[in-house]
């Protein structure tokens, strides 16, 4: 999804991920969306935790780079 990208495209690698956001005209400027569209794909994501925004910018959920949310469950014997 164009949104997710140009979020994680404005750091350099998942240590600084959390840290560091990007605004709505950044993600205008990655995504080519008008206004209208980028902020209805805004909101889808942030009702599904997969974006917040603090201030002026976004982020990428802190819940995308937990460990334990990608644990498998060991198979019933």
């Amino acid at each position: 999804m164009k949104i997710t990208e140009a979020v994680t495209n404005a750091v350099l690698d998942t240590n600084t991920i959390l840290r560091a956001g990007v605004s709505r005209e950044g993600v205008s400027v990655e995504t080519g969306y008008k206004r209208s569209t980028r902020n209805a794909y805004i909101q889808r994501l942030m009702l599904r935790k997969l974006l917040v925004v603090r201030g002026q910018d976004l982020y990428a959920s802190p819940t995308l780079f937990d460990s334990s949310h990608f644990a498998t469950k060991e198979p019933h014997a």
